[in-house]
């Protein structure tokens, strides 16, 4: 299980024993206020009041590449799609945005005003 911290730390802990399996306390510059598993468990995506995402593997615990940036204010939520290929963040600045996993580039973004004017959309 994963754990996020106002503090910034990134606990990983062993659901059966309790056992903290990793931890580090400079996850995030401030909150972490978003997890995510990838659908294959290999990786991680956590959110940041610092407005930063960042992509762990779950083997070695190791960052892969710099933090995912762009938002405005804080990121609310990450995900994953389902084949792992794209990582999809909402922020409190109204914005969706949905970069590639490896290449990191913006691939498209929502805007909240996009959202709003259509009557019944829910993006999941």
């Amino acid at each position: 299980m994963a754990i996020g911290l106002e503090n910034g730390t990134l606990k990983v802990v062993d659901c059966c024993t309790g056992e903290t399996l990793f931890e580090d306390s400079g996850a995030h510059s401030d909150s972490v206020s978003s997890i995510a598993f990838s659908a294959d468990g290999r990786r991680l995506a956590t959110g940041g009041r610092d407005r930063t995402i960042r992509v762990w593997d779950t083997e070695t615990w190791a960052t892969i590449g710099l933090p995912v940036e762009g938002h405005s204010d804080w990121v609310t939520s990450v995900a994953f799609s389902r084949n792992g290929q794209q990582l999809a963040s909402a922020s409190d600045d109204g914005t969706v945005r949905f970069v590639g996993r490896y290449t990191r580039k913006l691939c498209w973004k929502l805007f909240k005003w996009y959202i709003a004017e259509r009557e019944g959309c829910v993006v999941g």
